[in-house]
């Protein structure tokens, strides 16, 4: 009788320690893969707030050039030409941007 109990405990604890291996892997992958998408989109979210201000103040130079120009032009500081060749773009397109912004310029 004391060796079947025995017996019957090492199996039990055999047993058991594999169907909670088993469930804690699970478990564990479950809560491993919520914590990595956690931890995914936060690592996302810097990432793209960091590209987004890099982005925005290379935007907002290029804009502030553009307006120091236009301004340029519309004081007749400069031509149409020769701000349009510093932006690389054509004096149509300048024109037309200059007009958009509420810019001024002088026909030639």
């Amino acid at each position: 009788r004391t060796l079947g109990i025995t017996e019957g405990r090492k199996l039990g604890i055999t047993e058991g320690r594999t169907l909670g291996i088993t469930e804690g892997r699970t478990l564990g992958i479950t809560e491993g893969r919520t914590l990595g998408i956690t931890e995914g989109r936060t690592l996302g979210i810097t990432e793209g707030r960091t590209l987004g201000i890099t982005e925005g103040r290379t935007l907002g130079i290029e804009e502030g050039r553009v307006k120091e120009l236009c301004s340029m032009v519309q004081d007749g500081d400069i031509t149409l030409e020769r701000a349009a060749k510093r932006l690389n773009i054509t004096v149509p397109e300048l024109e037309k941007r200059m007009l958009e912004n509420g810019y001024r310029f002088q026909e030639m």
